[in-house]
């Protein structure tokens, strides 16, 4: 049981960016989201944001018969002088003013607006109507899911979702960013949640990772070294599987790494003890799904667009249900 590096899809978005360094090459054409997923751990999917437009205003449903949701969190790493993103609204509305704000483009002006800076975390529970900015690069963890439902999308001639998002948004108030706290030995906990549990870990010199009973994701968003005698690069997301021994990671110069995984009981509702002040979510049912059926690949762009020395495969497996592919909305 090796810890591998994950392979990835890069997808283009109307409100992407060709200028995605240091993490990949600058293309030509707009890549919105770079997508990783690793089948030892289905329930998560991470991403790379990266956005010269504001992406439309939009909620995600939460676990249903239909399928699961999505509740994800935000970190972010490049945020330009006035990027912003909006969770939630300045007060709350009932959903006939939300359903006229959002016809009319009032909508941008109720939602609360918060300044984005780089090293700021968001956890945005499902059901929370938000938006992205321009000038951002994220780094997304989330349920496995991409429903979206768009409220209002700046003129821009793509479908609207009044009817199916107000029916799941929670039409109040956001906290706002969220509260590190510290754990000790560089490491600290950005969100923590039944679905995921995420956090960051400054690395410099030599350490053993333990691992765990269960599959984690390691996201290398800046610095260089070894993962278990491997080179590890900006950009790039490794699975440790379950239950791997304790392996080496070294970083001479320093490094910054993402550490998320499923915790135990996860899915379950009061299954976990979360810290005061971390991100957190409301519980949540578990999801009911059906048999999934063939899996599904979304258009690819530059599939090699991270060729690094190591050797990535480009691909992607995607398995929704058939009634999940059914529903999918991309933002």
């Amino acid at each position: 049981m090796k810890v591998r590096q994950l392979s990835f899809t890069a997808l283009e978005k109307i409100w992407g960016s060709s200028g995605a360094e240091p993490w990949y090459p600058r293309g030509e054409r707009k890549t919105g989201e770079i997508w990783f997923t690793a089948p030892e751990e289905p329930r998560l999917l991470i991403k790379f944001l990266f956005t010269s437009e504001s992406l439309s205003v939009q909620v995600h449903p939460k676990d249903s018969a239909a399928g699961p949701g999505k509740t994800e969190m935000w970190h972010v790493l490049r945020a330009g002088p006035d990027a912003r993103l909006a969770l939630g609204f300045r007060e709350a509305l009932t959903a006939g003013r939300a359903r006229a704000a959002a016809l009319s483009g009032e909508i941008e002006t109720l939602l609360r607006w918060y300044p984005a800076a780089p090293g700021d975390t968001f956890f945005v529970p499902a059901g929370t109507v938000h938006a992205i900015g321009a000038g951002l690069v994220l780094c997304e963890i989330q349920q496995y899911s991409d429903v979206t439902y768009r409220l209002y999308d700046y003129g821009r001639p793509r479908e609207l979702h009044l009817d199916a998002a107000l029916a799941v948004a929670e039409l109040g108030v956001h906290p706002g960013a969220s509260a590190p706290v510290d754990l000790g030995g560089g490491r600290r906990l950005l969100a923590e949640c039944p679905y995921f549990r995420t956090e960051s870990m400054a690395l410099r010199g030599e350490s053993t990772y333990a691992g765990g009973p269960r599959a984690e994701l390691l996201v290398c968003l800046e610095g260089a070294g070894t993962l278990d005698g491997q080179a590890f690069a900006p950009g790039q997301v490794w699975v440790a599987p379950a239950g791997r021994e304790p392996f080496a990671i070294a970083a001479p110069h320093g490094a910054h790494l993402l550490r998320t995984f499923v915790p135990a009981g996860g899915l379950t509702p009061g299954g976990n003890a979360r810290p005061p002040g971390a991100g957190r979510c409301p519980p949540a049912p578990p999801p009911r799904g059906r048999s999934c059926g063939p899996p599904s690949r979304p258009r690819a762009l530059n599939p090699g667009v991270n060729p690094p020395a190591t050797g990535w495969t480009p691909g992607y497996r995607h398995p929704y249900c058939w009634h999940f592919r059914r529903a999918r909305r991309l933002p």
